[in-house]
């Protein structure tokens, strides 16, 4: 299943005609600096799911048909022009893509529907859609960053 997400993921990236850095897969070593500096700034513990047991304040917004993902733009800080990107895999480095926020949107709506999450390059917000239709947008308080 975690390859297929992958291959989901290529497939979107290659049907747009994406330009050469506007989502691109980071090397495995970067990645898992990415991940696990995501994780000590925004996850209390280890959950099976990052968005159960989030470290700051969130908040969540449902979408019932399940098209959360075309509202992202929306939930992200003004100003942000990239992300972490993170498909959520149970293998225990996850790819991370370093992704335009605004083709986070485009890509995943070639994908059949699973959990992700996009990060800022700040690791200062954080913003998921799980498996029950919710966005939630979660970012670290002024007075720790």
């Amino acid at each position: 299943m975690d390859d297929e997400i992958e291959k989901q993921l290529n497939q979107a990236m290659s049907n747009l005609s994406l330009p050469a850095g506007a989502f691109r897969k980071c090397d495995p070593e970067y990645a898992k600096l990415v991940l696990r500096k995501a994780h000590e700034t925004f996850v209390i513990d280890n959950p099976r799911s990052w968005w159960m047991s989030l470290k700051h304040p969130f908040e969540s917004f449902d979408y019932s048909e399940g098209f959360g993902f075309e509202d992202l733009p929306r939930h992200v800080p003004l100003g942000e022009e990239r992300c972490w990107f993170i498909p959520e895999t149970e293998e225990e480095y996850p790819p991370v893509f370093d992704a335009e926020v605004t083709l986070v949107s485009l890509v995943l709506a070639q994908c059949l529907a699973f959990e992700y999450y996009m990060v800022g390059k700040g690791f200062d917000w954080l913003i998921t859609e799980n498996d029950h239709n919710q966005v939630i947008v979660s970012q670290v308080p002024q007075t720790i960053r």
